[in-house]
């Protein structure tokens, strides 16, 4: 389960409550295989229906919060007019605030250290506090599933390495990676289906989030 979490969340795809499908380990072979990241949204969202419920959900959480509220609804008015590359800009802000507080510690600064030592130190929290409390069948699929995937589409997302680095225009990702926009590099638009992938990536946070603070761990 891990292995193939890990997999999907290198290939842009997060698991989450609203994600479970069945079929993981052959949707990685047909990544890995070429399948494109694009044609693998029908395993995620069912129809537009489906898009429409999970930004109606998450509005819902940041309703009481006002910079969220101020981003997500920017996000939303931007995207319901098809502007990518503006909602991808507002959404990603929420993406990496809630990331923070999620996995942010205070020796903490840098965002490769969010991600690796930051969900690391939370996962291991979160399996020695569903160890105490006998939750195993209930904290499964954060420790094999939700963290693992969301933690290597988080790396892709806001780090870089020797291949995508910003100062050389020839490393440009073909995938949405924040620095590329926000630093005014990229060269492509931005696709619909970034937006889905970071919609569905936002939904396993808040999922991840929730687990964490019912355990008091944030």
């Amino acid at each position: 389960k891990i292995t193939n979490a890990v997999e999907l969340g290198k290939h842009g795809w997060v698991l989450s409550p609203h994600s479970f499908m069945g079929g993981e380990s052959e949707l990685v072979k047909k990544l890995q295989n070429g399948k494109t990241e694009k044609s693998c949204i029908k395993y995620f969202f069912k129809n537009q229906d489906s898009v429409l419920l999970e930004i109606k959900e998450l509005k819902v959480i940041y309703e009481q919060k006002p910079n969220l509220k101020l981003y997500f609804d920017e996000f939303e008015n931007h995207y319901k007019k098809r502007d990518y590359m503006a909602s991808a800009f507002f959404l990603s802000g929420v993406l990496e605030n809630r990331m923070k507080y999620a996995f942010k510690d205070t020796d903490i600064k840098r965002y490769s250290k969010i991600i690796e030592k930051g969900i690391n130190s939370r996962k291991e929290l979160y399996f020695n506090k569903a160890k105490e409390n006998g939750n195993y069948h209930l904290s499964i699929f954060i420790i094999t599933e939700f963290l693992p995937s969301f933690q290597e589409y988080a790396k892709r997302t806001f780090t870089e390495d020797n291949t995508t680095n910003i100062e050389d225009p020839a490393n440009e990702p073909q995938y949405f990676n924040r620095s590329w926009l926000v630093h005014g590099v990229r060269t492509r638009k931005v696709e619909r289906y970034e937006i889905l992938q970071m919609i569905n990536a936002l939904s396993c946070l808040e999922a991840i989030i929730e687990a964490l603070e019912n355990y008091k761990l944030l």
